[in-house]
């Protein structure tokens, strides 16, 4: 997929994104690599763009890569 940022366009492959977040009226996109791609495209229309097996909108504010996530425990085990 290609992503507009603020100094060009981004080409980035799904499987590479570990997650995204909203930040104000931006969305920040980081990948396995470390990599990190601002742009001022909505959350909602990059999960359009995305692939609905891959990744899930966890909170108002975030969509993660599935394959990418690993499971987390809080409170008493």
């Amino acid at each position: 997929m290609y992503i507009k940022s603020k100094q060009s366009t981004v080409k980035l492959y799904q499987e590479d994104i570990v997650y995204l977040v909203s930040q104000g009226h931006q969305v920040h996109i980081y990948t396995v690599d470390g990599g990190l791609t601002i742009t001022n495209n909505s959350l909602k229309n990059l999960e359009a763009m995305l692939d609905s097996k891959l990744v899930v909108r966890a909170h108002s504010a975030y969509i993660i890569n599935l394959s990418r996530s690993e499971e987390r425990r809080v409170g008493k085990e």
